[in-house]
């Protein structure tokens, strides 16, 4: 009997401990959608892994991108404000607005039989209040071809709000310097390299070559 009893107070012990851990499993979940209710933008929550198809343009590719890793509509408010070709590879900046904020990015493709594949995609919220920013965007990405051959990209990159902001200068470890001249109207500026290089430093600056913003 005492035995009995004493299986009848574990079985007791155990299910409140597991009602316990239900509870407050479901209080963090609720504190954590709390939490998050500022952000106008948030990935999906779970990651489905299909085949990769190409799209018939650019655009097309960055759009339908974003809306398989955000679950949003942007084709209307889509620009892409630059691109640029090398090898085999097209480099590109774009923005886009989603409840009347204005989100940029970069990314880099590869084209095939009139066909676009992502390699990879970078996007931020741009802050107003900031003058421009400055981003570092980097890493390797596998070709849907038949080589599977790997890809490395480096992409700096930012929007600029100032527009007084008339060159961006980046210097490379080992000599390179790029020079970026910004047009009247140009929001997002770019630098690329298919090899990776340390970057040194990259400057914002006036037309008369005061920086305005400075990052080593």
């Amino acid at each position: 009997m005492r035995e009995l009893k004493g299986k009848i107070t574990t079985y007791i012990l155990v299910f409140f401990l597991l009602l316990t851990a239900c509870v407050q499993e479901n209080d963090s979940s609720v504190a954590a959608t709390s939490s998050n209710e500022n952000i106008t933008l948030t990935p999906k929550s779970v990651s489905v892994r299909e085949p990769i198809e190409g799209t018939a343009s650019l655009e097309e590719m960055i759009a339908q991108s974003l809306n398989n890793i955000y679950s949003v509509s942007i084709r209307d408010s889509l620009k892409i404000q630059e691109r640029v070709k090398e090898d085999d590879i097209t480099f590109s900046s774009f923005t886009f607005s989603h409840h009347d904020i204005i989100y940029y990015g970069v990314t880099s493709a590869w084209e095939n039989d009139s066909k676009w594949f992502k390699l990879s995609m970078n996007v931020y919220k741009n802050f107003e209040d900031q003058p421009a920013s400055i981003i570092k965007f980097s890493g390797e990405a596998m070709l849907p071809n038949q080589n599977k051959r790997k890809q490395s990209y480096q992409m700096i990159y930012g929007y600029l709000n100032n527009k007084d902001i008339k060159r961006v200068i980046v210097r490379y470890k080992g000599g390179k310097i790029s020079v970026i001249q910004i047009g009247q109207n140009q929001k997002v500026y770019m630098d690329y390299n298919l090899i990776p290089q340390e970057v040194l430093d990259v400057q914002l600056q006036d037309e008369k070559g005061k920086v305005i913003l400075k990052e080593e």
